[in-house]
C-alpha cells in the first residue's frame, strides 16, 4: 500500500482495529481480479483508464491510476478537470476498494466524497455506512445511516439505510434501537418480504447483548420460517453458543418436527418437507395422525407430488363422478407431464360434461395434450373445432391445427400453412417458418430456401428469424461449415477460454485536450414565450458551453476486432448515433435548467463525471417516465412544465446514451438499425438497442457461473428493462426479476444466510444470483437453452412436466410452439431472439448463436426451483 493511501486511511479511520472487531469478507464471486498495472501515462484521462481497467476485470490496475491522480502523481491534473472532477472521482476509487474486498479503503474513500458535501454526499453516505458494517464497525455504521437520513431526507437510499441501520443496530446488540429502525422500515408494510429478516436480526441482537434470552428466540428461528436462509443463520448462531458452553440445541420432539415440515414446505424446500412429512406419516400416534389426515392434501399440492395427486383424484372421480373432480385430474396428469393419460381423461370430460364450465372451453387444451403426447392426429379434430371460432383464439388453433397436420404428416398440412399465411398480421413469420420446415421434409430444398430467407430478412431480431437462419446454414446457405461451440459459436457458455486472463485496454487517446474547463452554469429562470409556452428542447444549441472537463475518445472495442476479447464491448460507441461531447453538452445543461424539478441530477451529471454512468441512469429512470406521463405528479404546474420540455429524437438518445439510462435509451433506439448507411452503423445502431448494462457486475457474474454474459443481458432486458429497482405484480425483484423465495434458496445454496429480499435490488448481488440460477437451469436440461430460458420464466418442474411425455421427442422450435402457458412462449421467443441480436452487436463479426435444436438428457436430480 502506498504511504499515502495509507496516511489518509489512519487520518479518517482512528482506531481502524476497534472493539467491534473485523467484518465479515466480501464473496468471493464479486472480487475483480487483484494485479497491480503500469502508472498511468501522461495525457490520458485517468477516469477513463481506471474504468476501462475495471471493465477488463483489472480492478487493482484501476485503483492504482486513481490513486496516483488524487496523490498528485499524475500530470496534466488540471486537463481533466481538476479537484471538483477528482472528487466526483473519489466515489469511483471507493467502489473499486468495496468491489475488491477491501471496506476499510472504500470507507475512507466514500467518507471524502460524503465530507465534500458535492451531489454524491447522499449516496457516498450510504456507501460509507455499508463498508463500515461490512468491516465490523456496527454501531458506526448504524449511527452513519441514521445521520444521512436526518441530513437527504428527500435522498432514495432512505429507505436502504434504513434497513441497513436495523442491521447494524443487532450485530452490535442494541436491540432497541435496531427494532426502532425496522420498525419504521416495516410501517407500511409490516408483513412485507423483508419482515422475517428483520425478526432474525433483532434476535440475533438479543442473543448477542443476552444469549439466555436470545436462545428460545434462535430456537424458534430454526423451526418456524419461510425462507432456507433464516434457518441457516440461526442454526449458525445456535452453534457458536453451544460453542460457548450454553445449551442451545434446536428441539426435535415430534412437534417440532411438524413445525419443521411446514416450514420447510412454506420455504420451498419441497423434498426436504416431503421427506418431513412421510416420516411423520409412519408414527403411530393418534394426534400426529389427524394432523397427517388434515395436511395430507396441502402438502402433495405444496410440494407437487403431481402423481401422487393425480392417484387420490382418480379414487375420488371413480368413487364419486363429477366434471370439476376429473378437470383437477386432467391438470394434475399433465403438470405430472403424463400427456397422454391427461389428453384421454380430457376426452371423457369433453364427452361426459361438454357444456360445463370447466370443459366447454377445454378443446383448445386436449388437443395441446395430444400434440404435447406426440399424437398429431388426434389432436387435428379438437383444434379444427377451436379454430372455426373468431379472433386470436381461433387463428392460434388454427396454426396449431397446421403444425398438427404437419407432424401427423397429412397432406393438406401446406394447404393449411398457407391459409394461416394468407390470414396476415403477426403470425406470418410463424407460419412461413414452418412452411420452410414442410417444404425441406418434402425434400423441396429451393422452396424451402425462399421462404426461410423471407423470414430471416423480415424478422432479423426475432425467434424466427434466428431459427430460419440456422435452418439456412443447416442447408449450406450461409456458405459455411457449422462449427463447434467456440467464441464465435455462441451456446450460452462463458465463451473464452476459462484459463485465460483478461487483456489490458489500449491507451486512451486524448481526442479533446483543448476544451477548457466551464464553471457551473448560473441558475435563470427559464424563458417563457408570449403564449406562454417554455422553449423545446428541439431549439437547443449545439454551441451551448462544453462540459466542465474533456470528454476522450473511447477505447477501441472488441466488436471490431477479429481477435476475441473477454473485455466487456461499449453499448455506446461514437460515430453517426452518438457524439460524446455533444452529449455531455446538454447533459450539463439538462441538469442547469432543470434540477430544481429533479433535485438529483447533479448527482447524475456527478456519477458521468466519475466514470459510473450506469448509476446515473438509475436516477434518469424515473426522469424518463416522468417525461413520457407528467400526470402522476399530481402537480398540474410541474406537469406542464415537464410536458414543455421536448426532446426531439437525437436529443433524447444522446441524454440517455450519456448518463447510460439503458432502458430509456433502448425503448428510443428500436429500429435505428434500419437508417444505418453500413454494416459498422448497423452494429453500433444495434448496441444502442441491446446495450451492455451494469458490465462490470455482469460480466464477473457470467465469468464465475460460466454463462454467456450476452444471453445474461438479453435475459435482463426482457426482465427488468435494466431497472435496478424494477419490482414485479408478483414480487419479483431487481435487475434479474428474482423472486425473494427463489433469491433466499439460491442463497442457502451459495452458503450465504445473511439474506434479505431487498438484496436483490443490489446489481452485484441480483446479475450474480441470477447468472448462477441460469446455468443450473442450463445444467438440468442438457444444455438447452430453449429449457433454460423457459425454465427461468415458469420453474424447472414446470418445463419438465412439459417437456415430459411425448414432447421430449420434439425439437426445440416444436416444443416451445406447444408450451401450454402464452406468457412462457413468447418469454422464450423474446429471449432467445434478443440474444441473437445481442451477438450480432457485440461480438466479433461473424459469431452468431448456436442453438441446440434438441435437447439433451435432462436430469431430474438437478436444480428444482
Amino acid at each position: 500500500m502506498r504511504a499515502g493511501v495509507a496516511a489518509l486511511v489512519l487520518a479518517l479511520l482512528p482506531g481502524l482495529a476497534g472493539a467491534e472487531g473485523p467484518g465479515p469478507p466480501e464473496p468471493a464471486e464479486v472480487r475483480l481480479t487483484f494485479r497491480p498495472d503500469r502508472p498511468l501515462p501522461a495525457g490520458e484521462d485517468p477516469v477513463e483508464v481506471a474504468r476501462h481497467r475495471l471493465l477488463a476485470g483489472n480492478a487493482a490496475g484501476a485503483a492504482s491510476v486513481l490513486e496516483d491522480w488524487m496523490e498528485g502523481r499524475t500530470p496534466d491534473l488540471k486537463a481533466w478537470g481538476g479537484r471538483r472532477r477528482m472528487n466526483d472521482a473519489r466515489f469511483l476509487l471507493g467502489w473499486i476498494q468495496w468491489r475488491l474486498g477491501h471496506p476499510n479503503l472504500a470507507s475512507a474513500w466514500f467518507t471524502r466524497v460524503r465530507l465534500s458535501g458535492g451531489p454524491l454526499a447522499a449516496e457516498a453516505a450510504f456507501w460509507e455506512a455499508r463498508a463500515d458494517h461490512a468491516r465490523g464497525r456496527h454501531g458506526v455504521a448504524a449511527r452513519e445511516c441514521a445521520s444521512l437520513r436526518a441530513t437527504f431526507p428527500e435522498s432514495p437510499r432512505v429507505d436502504d439505510c434504513l434497513f441497513l441501520e436495523g442491521r447494524a443496530w443487532a450485530a452490535a446488540g442494541a436491540v432497541g434501537s435496531a427494532k426502532e429502525a425496522f420498525e419504521a422500515y416495516l410501517i407500511e408494510d409490516p408483513d412485507g418480504p423483508d419482515a422475517e429478516s428483520a425478526r432474525l436480526h433483532v434476535a440475533l441482537g438479543v442473543a448477542k447483548a443476552n444469549p439466555r434470552a436470545g436462545i428460545p428466540l434462535l430456537q424458534s428461528f430454526a423451526l418456524d420460517y419461510g425462507r432456507p436462509t433464516t434457518r441457516a443463520r440461526a442454526l449458525r448462531a445456535l452453534a457458536d453458543l453451544r460453542a460457548a458452553g450454553y445449551a442451545a440445541d434446536v428441539p426435535d420432539d415430534l412437534d417440532a418436527r411438524m413445525r419443521h415440515a411446514m416450514s420447510a414446505r412454506r420455504a420451498k424446500q419441497y423434498e426436504e418437507a416431503w421427506e418431513l412429512f412421510t416420516r411423520l406419516r409412519e408414527v403411530e400416534d393418534p394426534r400426529i395422525q389427524a394432523w397427517v389426515d388434515s395436511q395430507a392434501e396441502g402438502f402433495v399440492l405444496r410440494t407437487r407430488r403431481w402423481k401422487e395427486l393425480a392417484g387420490a383424484l382418480a379414487e375420488d372421480q371413480a368413487a364419486n363422478p363429477n366434471p370439476a373432480t376429473l378437470w383437477d385430474l386432467h391438470r394434475a396428469l399433465a403438470r405430472a407431464g403424463a400427456w397422454r393419460e391427461a389428453a384421454e381423461v380430457g376426452e371423457q370430460g369433453l364427452v361426459a360434461w361438454p357444456d360445463h364450465s370447466r370443459w366447454s372451453h377445454a378443446r383448445e387444451a386436449v388437443g395441446r395434450a395430444w400434440l404435447l403426447a406426440g399424437d398429431g392426429a388426434r389432436a387435428l379434430p379438437h383444434l379444427d373445432a377451436v379454430g372455426r371460432t373468431g379472433g386470436s383464439v381461433g387463428r392460434d388453433a388454427r396454426f396449431l391445427a397446421a403444425l398438427a397436420a404437419l407432424h401427423s404428416k397429412t397432406d393438406d398440412a401446406r394447404a393449411r400453412l398457407d391459409r394461416v399465411l394468407a390470414e396476415e398480421g403477426d403470425r406470418v413469420p410463424r407460419a412461413r417458418y414452418w412452411r420452410g420446415r414442410l417444404l425441406l421434409e418434402e425434400g423441396r430444398a429451393d422452396a424451402a430456401r425462399a421462404d426461410l430467407e423471407a423470414v430471416r430478412d423480415s424478422d432479423p431480431g426475432g425467434w424466427y428469424g434466428l431459427l430460419a437462419r440456422m435452418r439456412l446454414e443447416a442447408l449450406g446457405a450461409a456458405g459455411r461449415e457449422v462449427a463447434g461451440p467456440t467464441w464465435m459459436e455462441r451456446d450460452g457458455r462463458w465463451p473464452w477460454p476459462a484459463h485465460r486472463s483478461p487483456p489490458d485496454p489500449k491507451p486512451v487517446p486524448v481526442g479533446h485536450a483543448a476544451l477548457a474547463r466551464v464553471p457551473r452554469l448560473p441558475r435563470t429562470p427559464i424563458p417563457v414565450a408570449s403564449d406562454g409556452r417554455i422553449p423545446a428542447w428541439t431549439a437547443l444549441a449545439w454551441h451551448a458551453p462544453a462540459p466542465p472537463y474533456p470528454v476522450p475518445a473511447p477505447l477501441e472495442s472488441s466488436v471490431s476486432s477479429p481477435v476475441p476479447s473477454e473485455v466487456a464491448p461499449e453499448s455506446v460507441r461514437a460515430g453517426r448515433w452518438h457524439d460524446p461531447v455533444a452529449a455531455r453538452v446538454l447533459l450539463t445543461r439538462f441538469v442547469a435548467e432543470n434540477e430544481d424539478l429533479w433535485p438529483d441530477l447533479p448527482a447524475a451529471l456527478a456519477f458521468v463525471q466519475a466514470g459510473l454512468p450506469d448509476f446515473a441512469g438509475e436516477i434518469m429512470v424515473p426522469i424518463w417516465r416522468e417525461l413520457i406521463d407528467p400526470e402522476p405528479s399530481g402537480d398540474p404546474a410541474r406537469a406542464t412544465r415537464i410536458r414543455a420540455i421536448q426532446l426531439d429524437a437525437r436529443s433524447s438518445r444522446e441524454l440517455w446514451a450519456c448518463t447510460h439510462a439503458w432502458g430509456p435509451l433502448s425503448a428510443v433506439s428500436q429500429g435505428l438499425d434500419r437508417l444505418a448507411a453500413d454494416e459498422q452503423e448497423r452494429r453500433d445502431a444495434l448496441a444502442l438497442g441491446f446495450p451492455v448494462a451494469w458490465p462490470d457486475v455482469v460480466w464477473p457474474a457470467a465469468r464465475g457461473a460460466d454463462v454467456d454474459p450476452l444471453w445474461l443481458l438479453a435475459l435482463m432486458r426482457a426482465e427488468s428493462y435494466f431497472h435496478t429497482h424494477a419490482v414485479s405484480p408478483t414480487g419479483a425483484v431487481g435487475l434479474l426479476q428474482v423472486m425473494p423465495s427463489t433469491g433466499a434458496l439460491i442463497a442457502h445454496d451459495l452458503g450465504i444466510d445473511d439474506f434479505a429480499p431487498r438484496d436483490l435490488f443490489e446489481p452485484v448481488l441480483a446479475a450474480r444470483f441470477g447468472a448462477w440460477y441460469l446455468s443450473r437451469l442450463r445444467d438440468r436440461f442438457g444444455g438447452s437453452l430453449v429449457l433454460a430460458t423457459a425454465a427461468y420464466n415458469a420453474g424447472p418442474e414446470a418445463v419438465s412436466g412439459w417437456w415430459g411425455g411425448g414432447a421430449s421427442g420434439l425439437e426445440a422450435d416444436a416444443f416451445v410452439e406447444l408450451i401450454p402457458v402464452d406468457e412462457t412462449r413468447t418469454y422464450v421467443a423474446r429471449v432467445l431472439g434478443g440474444y441473437a441480436r445481442y451477438v450480432e452487436a457485440h461480438a466479433p463479426p461473424g459469431a452468431r448463436v448456436a442453438l441446440a435444436l434438441q435437447a439433451g438428457r435432462e436430469d431430474p436430480a438437478g436444480i428444482s426451483y
